[in-house]
């Protein structure tokens, strides 16, 4: 189903950021903040607007309409969901997630998936839209009012993700925030990356544990 829904809007998916182009670039600045390295993988990646800015990254999503649309920028990717993810065991150095978790049906399972994929000592990165923030709130509404995405969609707070990360035995080492203005009160470039959860959007990174076992030959 999740598919076929975000095929439906891929046409459209990217407006937004270009109409507002002072979220993207906070985002984005907030994203490349987390100074992530080795290999990495974008788990929901869409059409690529920010896997095309990072390096040495390979993208997945469960939409085929919008892996075709970021043919172009010539990101390595594969069609796949969020809770079977086809790499092995240990296969890279980080894991990022924007705005994704709110769409799935098991969040619980693709955080254990993302851990999965990860080397011993590598890091997973979930950043969204706080629920209960200004942005958050904004998209609640548009929920409310029947809107293809967001009606589909089950924000989280930054707490809460953590706890599904300590769930999934990764021990949460970093919490950064932006989009701290009101959505009302756009801005000309990013807005300063905090070393808080206040701001609507917020990214919350873990790490497995260096002394994880190995992955399987």
């Amino acid at each position: 189903m999740m598919s076929r829904l975000f095929d439906a809007v891929a046409d459209d998916y990217d407006l937004f950021f270009s109409e507002r182009r002072d979220v993207f670039l906070s985002e984005l600045a907030a994203i490349k903040g987390l100074a992530l390295s080795g290999e990495g993988l974008d788990v929901g990646m869409g059409t690529g607007a920010f896997t095309r800015h990072l390096d040495n990254v390979v993208g997945v999503d469960i939409s085929r309409a919008m892996l075709l649309k970021s043919l172009p920028y010539g990101i390595r990717c594969a069609q796949a969901s969020a809770e079977r993810l086809p790499f092995k065991d240990g296969s890279f150095g980080y894991v990022l997630m924007v705005t994704v978790l709110c769409f799935l049906e098991g969040p619980q399972g693709a955080i254990s998936e993302a851990r999965r994929v990860l080397r011993p000592g590598g890091r997973l990165a979930i950043c969204s839209i706080a629920r209960g923030s200004p942005w958050g709130e904004r998209y609640e509404l548009k929920a409310r009012s029947g809107h293809a995405l967001y009606s589909h969609a089950r924000l989280f707070t930054a707490e809460e993700v953590r706890h599904l990360m300590e769930g999934a035995r990764l021990e949460v080492v970093e919490s950064i925030s932006t989009l701290h203005r009101h959505p009302d009160l756009p801005g000309q470039g990013a807005e300063p990356v905090l070393r808080d959860e206040k701001g609507s959007f917020f990214c919350v990174v873990a790490r497995k544990s260096p002394k994880a076992p190995a992955a399987r030959p």
